[in-house]
């Protein structure tokens, strides 16, 4: 079964990306207002359905990577103290990226309908307040789970494939790849930020 997941779990990331590339794709924001994060929520509602079944699927993609690196734990588990820290690392970047997609889920489902329903200045502001209180926390989440899941969780995949021997060689190179390429991610994210991810 964890094999099957990890077949399937970026085939639904592949399919959840898509289907977020197309809403906003279909949702010009040009002609928006010019604050950011009204311009952010009302961009959102026209999009809301499809966002949330990106959310849905980044959730199911997820829960099969978890189930895939447990079929992977007990490949990899010869390889010692390793083994166990992937483990640790992909399951605790996993459960912060589940927290990420709900919150997510929490903004589409009870801000921005409730947003684009009430007419009151009051009601809008405490709306807006709300979401840019959850942005900053849900961006320190969404980079801690990048750090963990795919910086230190493939990088140390990388060494328990290696020790094990359980995959091919090549197989533990291409985590060690993947690691690089999350690291980079971070750090072009914090140069392009200041350093406030």
């Amino acid at each position: 079964m964890s094999g099957s997941c990890g077949i399937l779990a970026p085939i639904v990331w592949l399919m959840s990306t898509r289907i977020r590339a197309e809403a906003f794709d279909a949702n010009s924001r040009a002609d928006l207002e010019v604050d950011p994060v009204l311009q952010e929520i009302t961009a959102l509602a026209p999009i809301q359905e499809r966002l949330a079944l990106f959310n849905w699927l980044q959730i199911a993609g997820i829960v099969m990577l978890i189930l895939a690196t447990l079929g992977a734990y007990l490949m990899i588990k010869p390889s010692g103290t390793i083994a166990s820290l992937t483990l640790a690392a992909i399951s605790a970047g996993a459960v912060l990226s589940v927290a990420v997609r709900a919150i997510d889920l929490g903004v589409l489902y009870a801000i921005v309908p409730e947003f684009i329903g009430t007419a009151e200045d009051a009601n809008r502001t405490g709306l807006i307040n709300s979401h840019e209180s959850i942005v900053p926390v849900q961006n320190l989440a969404s980079d801690l789970s990048l750090a963990l899941r795919s910086g230190i969780g493939a990088l140390l995949l990388c060494v328990a494939i290696i020790r094990a021997g359980a995959f091919p060689k090549w197989f533990g190179w291409v985590s060690f790849v993947v690691a690089i390429a999350a690291w980079l991610e971070l750090v072009v994210k914090m140069l392009d930020t200041g350093g406030d991810t």
